[in-house]
């Protein structure tokens, strides 16, 4: 047997089921809602907090952009200058070359001491700067003067600067001004000569080599 229901209990049972579905269609809707909310909330407080000056994370956010635009940024780095060199000091040396032989004579004119030839070439000598004429010169029995020097028998001159002159009647060792060689393989040989026809004795010789390497 079909028993009917008053209406206003279907019309409340309808409210109801009415309420209920509302219910779980607000829960639905109502998360979605909150992060708009939220959303809104934090763009308003980002306005908020640019109006009023930038927060801690703000300048936080702001360094380490920087930061990582200045390691982005190339190094340049400056080529390596080349070492500038040393100016190299040169070493000064002196050597000595006999001359051979030894003669006296009387004459008043130049003339040549036998045994005293020898050759010489600058060019055997690196880095020859300087050349001396020394020798070892007296003169015998009288108050003249005696004198000595280098002929260049190659060139048919005297040697520039190797003249060397005493009066004194003991061996007396003499050295000329810097004297001046010709270039190339020479011939050369001593010469003397007496002021007053008194003995002029050569009694050796050598030359004063000044090297610079």
């Amino acid at each position: 047997m079909k028993v009917k229901l008053p209406k206003f209990l279907l019309v409340a049972n309808l409210i109801i089921l009415d309420v209920a579905v509302g219910f779980l269609v607000y829960q639905t809707i109502s998360p979605s809602r909150q992060t708009t909310q939220n959303l809104e909330i934090g763009e308003e407080g980002a306005k908020t907090s640019v109006e009023e000056g930038c927060t801690e994370a703000c300048r936080g956010y702001i360094n380490q952009k920087l930061a990582s635009q200045v390691s982005a940024t190339p190094t340049i780095t400056a080529a390596p200058k080349a070492p500038t060199p040393t100016a190299r000091v040169k070493i000064k040396s002196v050597g000595y070359v006999p001359v051979p032989g030894a003669g006296s004579t009387l004459l008043t004119n130049w003339t040549v001491l036998a045994g005293t030839d020898f050759y010489l070439s600058k060019a055997d000598f690196p880095g020859l700067t300087e050349v001396y004429f020394e020798a070892n010169v007296k003169l015998l029995n009288g108050n003249g003067i005696a004198y000595v020097r280098i002929f260049d028998v190659s060139h048919s001159i005297a040697v520039d600067g190797s003249e060397l002159q005493t009066s004194n009647q003991t061996s007396t060792f003499l050295s000329s001004k810097k004297i001046s060689l010709w270039e190339g393989f020479n011939h050369y040989q001593i010469q003397a000569k007496s002021l007053t026809a008194d003995t002029t004795v050569y009694e050796s010789g050598r030359l004063k080599m000044v090297s610079e390497n």
